[in-house]
């Protein structure tokens, strides 16, 4: 802290130097300061992880003219310019002479707030987010990193599906019994028998045609030597 502080000291007299630019760059403050006793400028670099140690005091000296080192109530007017809230001071002794008063806009709500509450508590300091539990899982390192926030299990709602989604109850599996092949009484029917197929006359023995003595086949309709028709009266 002390060294924080002894940044905003002049290092000739040991007078309190007034900050009129101020900026943020990474994890410092830069500030550029005036002594009011023999008008020396000079840049300086303050941390902003100590913010709560040197911030009270640069909002009180902001408000001090930087010739005389006078306290100034309030700026004369002021103006913003793109990221820059310009303060324009006016000194009781030394008037609109006073340099003009550059703070980041990121800066001047919390100097603002300092210099209208006076001895109050400083706002919350600048603070890292807390590690997400992601990182905080233990794994082999075999196992795939975990998912995002967000994609990770399913809720209950949209997990398995419930009982009535799952496999198709009984009526509609396979067929009862009574659907299967049918019994031997209800097969195909037999082959009908061959029409005007006359039965062999006098079976077991040798028939002739009358026309041409050619032996006849059992069976036979006609003659396969004179192509005549067979019947009873021509064997």
């Amino acid at each position: 802290m002390a060294q924080e502080l002894n940044s905003l000291q002049c290092r000739r007299c040991g007078g309190e130097r007034v900050p009129y630019y101020i900026i943020i760059k990474g994890p410092y403050a830069i500030l550029k300061v005036m002594c009011p006793n023999d008008h020396t400028r000079e840049a300086i670099r303050l941390s902003l992880e100590a913010r709560d140690q040197w911030i009270g005091q640069v909002a009180d000296n902001i408000y001090k003219c930087s010739y005389c080192g006078q306290r100034i109530a309030n700026p004369a007017r002021i103006i913003r310019d793109g990221r820059w809230m310009v303060l324009i001071m006016e000194c009781p002794t030394h008037g609109l002479k006073e340099p003009k008063r550059y703070i980041i806009d990121t800066l001047y709500p919390i100097i603002q707030n300092l210099h209208q509450n006076v001895g109050g508590p400083l706002p919350p300091t600048f603070a890292p987010p807390p590690p997400s539990d992601m990182y905080n899982r233990v794994s082999s390192p075999n196992s795939p990193p975990p998912p995002p926030p967000g994609f990770g299990p399913p809720p209950p709602g949209f997990g398995p599906p419930p009982p009535g989604f799952g496999p198709p109850p009984p009526g509609f599996g396979p067929p009862p019994p009574g659907f299967g092949p049918p019994p031997p009484g209800f097969g195909p029917p037999p082959p009908p028998p061959p029409a005007n197929v006359a039965p062999p006359a006098n079976p077991g023995k040798a028939s002739f045609c009358n026309e041409c003595g050619a032996a006849i086949a059992p069976g036979a309709l006609f003659c396969t030597n004179c192509g005549r028709e067979i019947d009873e009266n021509n064997l």
